[in-house]
């Protein structure tokens, strides 16, 4: 009886969370809800609590085998809770296209009005849809009771609807993940990684912190198709099991039409039975296969019509015209960017999401447990970073992390699983790895104190001495998650690995003007330089030579303009820089103490698309004897002031 009792609980616990988010801006107290009002860790303690309690008091039963075990019902409530308390209040954004979509929501459900939006998706606004017609029917409701509330199409009850459904589509994904990936592992760890990597992931910002946008649906489908794609291969002679592939998997191109790379597997699988089933040469088998594919043909075109009626009602006709995907989907494909898709902080896989990196290696695990499993997830994955690099805004823009990888989510948990697997089998390679923190953290506290950074003797905030930690750490190893492209990088470029994350990943642009010395050079600085001069009065060139490092755009002739001061020399000797392009020489200057201007053109054979390198050599640069004898930096010969790189009109 206390079993059932804490159901209810649990389930008026949720009902209630529900209705205090769609109606968070308004005051709850008369409705009896002011105490809903808590911080939500409290909420979380509560649910816990009851979850905890019924465990306890149900009687311990044979469990059914690991890969049909399906997760709790009362866990599920437990989740949703927890998506339902993170949810933010109503003033965050609704993210980037949400306003998109709350306008063509409000169009087609209360105006009547067809898709008119080409960023908005039809697949997307159908997901979104029961969503809203729940907001629509709580502004009404509020209305009645006599509370404050708009039943416009676009206030605070649809814009909480629409948070919500990211918050149901973020828990069925990861629900979808871990009833797939329980096929492999067990269902306790599978849903401690589906939920690990939901929250390790982009998926979380684009589940809480921007929730209107396509990513929380479209994982959803991307979840369920590989769990209807794995269920499929399991019983590969029924029909319904690849109808329903085939209508995921055209409900998920419809939301997010660069997904279309998740539809490999099952297209590998699907091709490989129908191969198998038409070579054993019975007509009644080959009658069946045939009305199979066909009726998987129908489903997949049914769920993916609304995005070519759009495709169709847009003047230059995207996604139907060859010549629209070649320049602005597959523009770069001989070329893809693939390094900074994964590597680089703008937007890299790796870099944004550290828990990216074991998920694949769990893929390759993966290959020796179920070797086409293994395989065809590697190559939906290889498929999916060839295709999202090849795109001249392969960044996506304003974007948290690899947003476009999001949809990858059931994959990279799968590969997860694997992965922590392995991991608990070996524990001392946990331990080692815990011990190295505990280690790390010390030697670079002593850095800090033997730098002069901590003053000994007295308290001291451990702030301070974990930020110089981190920066003396990313300096001397760069950033984990970018391991080991910038250890490469630093030394292809001769810079430390900590400037990776300035240089690598860059947007290319036409043209660069810089003053040197101020916080902004930054962006371009390779090696040889000196710390900036007082006021911003540029920087010495103090190696055998300086590198400068620009990210352009495809070659044209390029004006180069440089400012800079010889240093005094006692003898007196003119000073000579030599300037090169790429390793293509590209002239000389000379300068004097009083500074002078030079400039030259660049041809468009000396520059490269992406990252270009002008390196500078001085034919002197002063002894410390000399640069006592004249107040000068040592080992310097000139400064740099002011460069501009600009295309010749």
């Amino acid at each position: 009886m206390v079993r059932y009792l804490i159901d209810v609980a649990l389930l008026l616990l949720g009902l209630l969370a529900v209705l205090r988010v769609l109606l968070r801006r308004h005051e709850m107290a008369d409705l009896g809800l002011g105490w809903m009002s808590l911080p939500w860790p409290l909420h979380l303690l509560l649910c816990f609590a009851l979850l905890a309690l019924r465990g306890r008091l149900v009687k311990p039963r044979e469990a059914p085998s690991p890969s049909r075990q399906p997760p709790g019902r009362l866990a599920l409530w437990g989740a949703l809770l927890l998506v339902l308390a993170l949810i933010p209040p109503s003033e965050a954004t609704l993210g980037a296209d949400g306003t998109v979509y709350l306008e063509q929501l409000r169009g087609v459900l209360l105006g009547g009005k067809p898709f008119t939006h080409p960023g908005a998706e039809p697949g997307t606004v159908v997901l979104w849809a029961p969503f809203y017609l729940l907001g629509h029917g709580v502004a009404v409701g509020a209305r009645a009771l006599g509370l404050d509330v708009a039943a416009s199409g676009e206030s605070e009850p649809y814009r909480n609807a629409l948070r919500l459904g990211a918050a149901v589509y973020g828990l069925l994904a990861a629900v979808f993940a871990q009833r797939a990936a329980s096929r492999f592992v067990s269902p306790l760890l599978a849903a401690f990684c589906a939920a690990g990597y939901w929250l390790g992931s982009p998926l979380y910002h684009y589940t809480v912190a921007e929730p209107v946008m396509a990513h929380a649906p479209a994982t959803a489908v991307s979840s369920l198709l590989i769990l209807l794609w794995l269920r499929a291969r399991e019983a590969p002679e029924r029909a319904s099991a690849w109808v329903a592939v085939a209508l995921a998997g055209g409900l998920l191109v419809a939301t997010q039409r660069y997904d279309a790379y998740l539809l490999l597997p099952a297209l590998l699988s699907g091709a490989a039975v129908v191969r198998i089933r038409w070579r054993r040469g019975e007509a009644a088998v080959r009658r069946r296969t045939a009305l199979t594919v066909g009726a998987a043909a129908a489903a997949f075109a049914f769920a993916v019509m609304p995005l070519v009626l759009l495709a169709l009602a847009t003047p230059d006709g995207f996604l139907l015209n060859p010549e629209v995907v070649r320049t602005r989907m597959l523009a770069d494909w001989a070329r893809p960017h693939v390094g900074p898709l994964l590597f680089s902080s703008n937007g890299g896989l790796f870099a944004w999401t550290p828990l990216a990196l074991p998920a694949v290696f769990g893929l390759v695990l993966l290959v020796r447990r179920d070797r086409k499993v293994g395989l065809t997830l590697l190559a939906t994955l290889a498929l999916g970073v060839y295709v999202l690099a090849s795109n001249p805004m392969w960044s996506a823009g304003w974007s948290f992390g690899a947003r476009r990888l999001t949809e990858a989510y059931p994959v990279f948990v799968l590969g997860l699983c694997v992965a922590a697997e392995a991991l608990l089998r070996c524990p001392r390679v946990l331990g080692l790895a815990a011990l190295a923190v505990f280690v790390l953290q010390t030697v670079l506290f002593s850095h800090q104190m033997q730098r002069g950074r901590v003053q000994p003797g007295d308290a001291t905030s451990f702030l301070t001495v974990a930020q110089g930690a981190a920066a003396d750490f990313h300096e001397a190893l760069g950033h984990p998650g970018s391991w080991p492209a910038n250890w490469v990088f630093a030394w292809k470029h001769g810079v430390s690995p900590g400037r990776f994350d300035d240089l690598f990943g860059r947007l290319p642009k036409d043209g660069w003007i810089l003053r040197i010395g101020s916080p902004d050079d930054a962006v371009a600085l390779g090696r040889g330089w000196s710390r900036p001069e007082e006021g911003g009065a540029g920087r010495w060139a103090q190696g055998e030579d300086a590198t400068l490092l620009f990210t352009l755009t495809d070659p044209a002739d390029r004006r180069l303009r440089l400012r800079g001061a010889a240093a005094r020399d006692p003898a007196a000797r003119a000073q000579w820089v030599w300037v090169e392009v790429n390793g293509r020489a590209a002239g000389s200057l000379s300068l004097t103490p009083e500074g002078r201007a030079w400039e030259a053109v660049v041809p468009a054979a000396a520059w490269k698309p992406g990252l270009n390198e002008v390196r500078f050599r001085a034919a002197w640069r002063l002894s410390r004897k000399e640069a006592w004898a004249v107040d000068q930096p040592p080992f310097a010969g000139w400064r740099l002031e002011e460069v501009a790189l600009e295309p010749v009109p």
